[in-house]
């Protein structure tokens, strides 16, 4: 998770193709960030109540990095701003 964080951050300061590569890495460890939710359900770490609140809110950070990513291929050359 903090992963996930860092990442964020490191893309926020970043030009535009390094942000875009940078998002792909970070919406990879996100969708693991999934599986291992899942698998900690699956073995009972996790109950069922728990799996679906953390689901929800990985799923609500999947949109909007997904739109982020959608938005920064959209966009014209990166000319130098945020």
């Amino acid at each position: 998770m903090l992963d996930i964080i860092e990442l964020i951050f490191r893309a926020l300061c970043s030009d535009k193709e390094e942000k875009l590569r940078i998002l792909k890495i970070t919406s990879t460890k996100l969708n693991v960030l999934r599986i291992l939710i899942r698998l900690l359900k699956d073995i009972g770490i996790f109950d069922l109540k728990r799996y679906i609140i953390l689901q929800k809110e990985i799923n609500n950070i999947g949109v909007l990095l997904g739109s982020w990513i959608k938005n920064l291929k959209q966009k014209g050359p990166d000319k130098g701003s945020f």
